[in-house]
Order: C-alpha cells, then sequence, then structure tokens
C-alpha cells in the first residue's frame, strides 16, 4: 500500500512483515493534523482483521478527541 492509501483509509494492515506467522494491524494518532503517535496490534496471521481495525479506529477517534480538548 502506498503512503497515499494509508492516509485515507486512516490505518495499514501488514501481512507477514516482521513474522511470517503474524499480521500487525496499525493506525496513526494526529494532534492538530500532525501524527503524533500510533496504535498498533499483532495478530495470528489467519486472524480476520475487521474487528481489530474497528477496535483501532474507534480508539483512536477517541484520543484525538481528548488531544484536541486540551
Amino acid at each position: 500500500r502506498t503512503l497515499e492509501g494509508i492516509r485515507r483509509d486512516r490505518y495499514v494492515v501488514s501481512v507477514g512483515s516482521i513474522e511470517q506467522v503474524s499480521t500487525g494491524v496499525a493506525a496513526p494518532i494526529r494532534d492538530r493534523g500532525e501524527v503524533v503517535a500510533a496504535l498498533s496490534v499483532v495478530l495470528p496471521r489467519e486472524t480476520d482483521t475487521g474487528p481489530a481495525v474497528a477496535a483501532l479506529l474507534s480508539a483512536v477517534r477517541e484520543i484525538e478527541r481528548d488531544l484536541r480538548s486540551r
């Protein structure tokens, strides 16, 4: 995937990039438009990533909302 696609989708799924048996899912956290951190999870390769993506994006939204309220 390209960085443009990751920016558009707000997450990335990387199958087997560190260990062949795992899949990484990550989402950036932005503060006033700048990426300041990221949340990630590593799953067994065969695991459906949909629930992890949904959970990460939900957590990112909450964190970004908290950052905006500072």
